[in-house]
């Protein structure tokens, strides 16, 4: 499975991140830019007052590959 992981810093200049689980396409660094760019502009996501996403950092994929050991559930025919 993949994720995308885009990292910010926050108005108060804690690191925040948003994830996008079971990613499946491809991305190019230019796209991630520019979605950390528009969700950095749009200023919707805030807490206690404070947008939650001001500076973009970082975008990346990380895999996570998974193997069955046993399973005790029938699988439907």
């Amino acid at each position: 499975m993949k994720t995308l992981i885009f990292s910010f810093k926050s108005e108060a200049g804690k690191a925040t991140s948003i994830r996008i689980n079971k990613y499946d396409a491809e991305i190019t660094a230019e796209q991630a830019q520019q979605f950390a760019d528009a969700v950095a502009q749009a200023q919707a996501f805030k807490k206690e007052g404070m947008n939650l996403y001001v500076t973009p950092v970082s975008a990346k994929v990380t895999e996570t590959n998974s193997t069955d050991l046993f399973t005790t559930e029938k699988k439907p025919a």
